[in-house]
């Protein structure tokens, strides 16, 4: 065993190291959002396999956890897919906190 680590982003072609760049992101943003204590992706997932969506916000949670992780693949690295994604996310964090279903009448807003 060596006492110096091998530096495996030199290995790694261009695809490979922009793949390695993006999950670091991810993480780091995970880290500063949530803290170093951040739950594992595992537990995440486990908990929302868990307990079905009760609200808009919960499934709203669901997908944005979703389009997080999509985010990070090579597939959403094209402009008009990262644009897409930004702008859902930006939508899903502007509606965070209203559940209620559209197509039920006792949900409907009432001005004061």
């Amino acid at each position: 065993m060596t006492e110096k680590p091998t530096d495996l982003d030199s290995h790694r072609n261009e695809a490979g190291q922009k793949i390695v760049n993006l999950r670091r992101a991810q993480l780091e943003k995970n880290q500063a959002v949530h803290g170093s204590q951040a739950a594992k992706p595992e537990d995440i997932e486990q908990s929302f396999l868990d307990a079905p969506a009760r609200s808009w916000s919960d499934v709203a949670a669901k997908a944005k956890y979703l389009l997080e992780i999509f985010s990070t693949t090579p597939e959403a690295g094209q402009p008009r897919r990262k644009k897409l994604v930004a702008q859902v996310l930006n939508e899903l964090d502007a509606l965070h906190g209203q559940d209620r279903d559209p197509d039920d009448p006792s949900c409907t807003e009432t001005s004061t």
